[in-house]
């Protein structure tokens, strides 16, 4: 399946990965527990997610977003959809 599935904590680390999330970040599920974004992007990258997913938290609404970020080593297009759960 190649869909990306994650999730992340409140303070922005990752409690959760599949293999192709990981494998989109050159890494493995296990790798990727209790790091942050700036771990696997760019710097503008990663402060872009952050600040999507801040939003997320502030306005606790649903919302897709089409981003192109870079990883370590490439550019990528994401198609995602942000929400809270309750965990």
């Amino acid at each position: 399946c190649n869909i990306a599935i994650f999730a992340k904590d409140e303070a922005g680390r990752y409690v959760l990965a599949n293999q192709f999330a990981a494998m989109m970040v050159g890494t493995t599920p296990d790798k990727m527990m209790n790091e942050d974004d700036y771990k696997f992007f760019n710097p503008s990258s990663a402060r872009l997610m952050q600040e999507r997913d801040q939003h997320i938290r502030s306005s606790r609404v649903a919302t897709k977003y089409e981003s192109v970020v870079m990883n370590r080593q490439q550019w990528q297009l994401f198609h995602s959809v942000k929400m809270l759960t309750k965990h």
